[in-house]
């Protein structure tokens, strides 16, 4: 598996109670408080087999399942590191000649595509975690990310980060920079380039 694949955090628990998220591909359900035992059945886009529920219990079950989905994968270079300044206020970026120097060398890797019932979708997709696969050179599935979506209405575009490219290698390089703290103003000019370590073509934007 190539580059860093996105993984979501389990978030932390509070009070004693779970806290994990509702995915899209694997909805909690919630727990219910009455005896005995609860059948229920999560409409799918494919047939699923009936989920049991038993009393007290906390359980994840399919939710949306579907295959033959086309998605493109675009590669996207945010070259500015610049999360160590998030404190800065606008004075302090001007006074600070090393502000957005350092380079990010990582290039995101992205899953765009369609909720059409042409793309095998075409449903209001619930806010949650979503998983892309892909079947690899041997057949088999392999998974390349995850990430969470907000409620999806049917026939939207969504665009996802599902990872970092391994071999593409982005470069930030700051070419000239010029401040006038009087006059609160500053110019500065950047040189960037993205390097594919493959043979095949790729764009990144």
């Amino acid at each position: 598996m190539a580059g860093d694949v996105n993984k979501l955090r389990a978030p932390r628990r509070s009070g004693g109670h779970d806290r994990r998220n509702e995915s899209a591909l694997g909805r909690r359900t919630r727990r219910e408080r009455r005896s005995g035992e609860i059948l229920r059945r999560i409409p799918p886009l494919h047939p699923a087999a009936p989920t049991t529920i038993h009393d007290q219990e906390t359980k994840q079950v399919e939710f949306v399942s579907a295959t033959g989905i086309r998605s493109q994968r675009l590669y996207v270079y945010d070259g500015a590191q610049i999360a160590q300044y998030g404190y800065y206020n606008p004075e302090q970026i001007r006074q600070d000649p090393s502000y957005g120097t350092q380079s990010n060398p990582k290039v995101f890797v992205m899953q765009e595509f369609k909720n059409s019932e042409a793309n095998h979708l075409g449903i209001a997709l619930p806010k949650g975690r979503l998983r892309f696969y892909r079947r690899d050179t041997d057949g088999h599935l392999e998974f390349i990310g995850e990430n969470s979506i907000d409620h999806t209405p049917k026939d939207e575009t969504l665009r996802l980060y599902t990872g970092n490219a391994f071999d593409i290698v982005g470069e930030r390089k700051r070419t000239n920079y010029h401040v006038e703290n009087s006059q609160h103003w500053m110019d500065e000019s950047f040189e960037i380039r993205v390097r594919n370590h493959k043979k095949t073509r790729r764009t990144s934007a």
